[in-house]
């Protein structure tokens, strides 16, 4: 089994979790730039727990809280629909 490994390709956006369940098709390179692929020390199980856990303490009450405040609607209308509801949530 080849270790994980996690692409450091700047302005690609590439899935978190895709280092761990894909294995590159060229060993070593990032699949879509060629470049040359990396592990970092804390790519690891410990890490991503620590991470976690402060996203579940800090970040998860911010989210409660704006839901609180905002409208969800379906963007993937007609724009008079959408403008209409906006200014039925004002």
């Amino acid at each position: 089994m080849r270790e994980p490994v996690q692409a450091s390709a700047p302005g690609v956006c590439i899935d978190a979790l895709c280092w761990i369940v894909r294995i590159a098709q060229v060993p070593g390179k990032d699949d879509i730039t060629g470049e040359p692929l990396i592990k970092r020390k804390d790519d690891n199980a410990e890490t991503l727990k620590a991470r976690l856990e402060a996203f579940h303490k800090q970040t998860a009450p911010v989210i409660q809280y704006y839901q609180k405040k905002v409208v969800n609607l379906d963007a993937n209308r007609p724009q008079a629909v959408v403008a209409k509801e906006i200014d039925g949530a004002l």
